[in-house]
């Protein structure tokens, strides 16, 4: 999977004998006059939570995970017939298909280097999911050089498209939605007017934004079919990144992500150009205290047809101290929780494969 902005930022968390420098997206970590005395650091295996809300503000983590088949940086969750689906990015840089009814994950053919085997020179990933008014499916994702962080490459990234009319059979669309230095994260809206909205995450300043720290930023572009995007100027949000934007029942709209600082925090918007930051964490850098999840961001979120909303979200498991280096396991290997949806939580039942959220 391609890096992206937020592989630069860095979570201080307290740890033992000094301080856990914890950056989020990447695989290790690194503990002053423990860790730095071994010839390599101890790995930190990544996994999705998932939290439900009422009101798209208060959120509770479930004391599950979702049992994703290899590590993900990237999802977004799409619904069919009443099912909850996910899209997501591998470590293998190509997009996948997961069923939360059965578990089922499959590749998705998309067409171009996407799909070629072996793995060609083009990543793919960020996948953005959208449903159109003539009942298609439309997914945006990334597309960058394989291996490379996309967020600080001099070269262009191009965003790219595909159309589907059942969402596992996919048709590229020709040419770029988006190019240009450090685009990445693309989050589309379709607007109740009928354009798309696409935001982005870049560490670049883009045409029209005013100076700022060099912290992540979010912009926008606009379109009126979906496929042609211009860029609006100025800047939505700064110090954030990788935003999952929903539509409110009384209009406006809430977008998520995650700041600098640990946590994932919200902004509301009446037209979905100017945001309001909400007030506190919608959830905390600690995503279940007690645990060993640790460094929440990445959030993708929706609103379920009975008005509740659900999030997926990104953490990262650190390995318990003292530990030893060769019995660190993955988290795909651990049991499987057996108990039902966590009391007083509304949403869909756990998945087949949901599993402990710290065994």
């Amino acid at each position: 999977m391609a890096a992206r902005p937020r592989t630069k930022l860095a979570l201080l968390i307290g740890g033992l004998g000094g301080a856990t420098l914890l950056a989020a997206g990447l695989s290790t970590i690194r503990v002053p006059g423990f860790a730095d005395a071994l010839p390599f650091a101890p790995p930190i295996f990544h996994g999705v939570l998932e939290a439900y809300s009422q009101d798209g503000l208060r959120f509770e983590v479930a004391d599950r995970a979702l049992r994703f088949p290899a590590e993900t940086q990237h999802q977004s969750i799409a619904t069919d017939g009443g099912r909850l689906l996910i899209y997501f990015d591998g470590h293998d840089e190509q997009i996948k298909l997961m069923d939360l009814d059965s578990g089922a994950t499959e590749p998705l053919t998309l067409g171009g280097d996407c799909d070629a085997d072996p793995p060609p020179g083009t990543a793919c990933v960020d996948p953005v999911w959208v449903r159109l008014d003539d009942g298609r499916q439309r997914l945006y994702y990334t597309a960058a050089p394989r291996g490379q962080d996309p967020a600080l490459m001099t070269e262009p990234i191009e965003v790219h498209s595909a159309i589907s009319g059942d969402g596992r059979r996919w048709e590229p669309e020709q040419g770029a939605r988006l190019a240009g230095r450090s685009i990445v994260d693309p989050d589309v809206l379709a607007l109740p007017d009928g354009r798309f909205r696409m935001y982005y995450t870049s560490l670049e300043p883009q045409p029209g934004a005013p100076p700022g720290e060099d912290l992540p930023a979010v912009y926008s572009a606009i379109s009126a079919d979906g496929i042609y995007f211009e860029r609006e100027p100025g800047m939505r949000l700064q110090d954030a990144s990788a935003t999952t934007t929903v539509a409110l029942p009384d209009g406006g709209f809430r977008t998520y992500y995650h700041p600098f600082a640990s946590g994932i925090v919200s902004a509301h918007s009446a037209d979905g150009l100017t945001f309001e930051p909400d007030q506190g964490l919608r959830i905390p850098g600690d995503p279940l205290p007690g645990s060993r999840w640790v460094g929440s961001s990445a959030p993708a979120v929706i609103r379920l047809d009975d008005g509740s909303y659900w999030m997926t979200l990104n953490a990262a498991r650190e390995p318990r101290w003292p530990f030893n280096l060769l019995a660190v396991r993955r988290y795909g290997e651990t049991p499987e929780r057996t108990a039902g949806q966590p009391e007083g939580i509304k949403g869909p039942p756990p998945p087949p494969g949901a599993g402990p959220a710290d065994p």
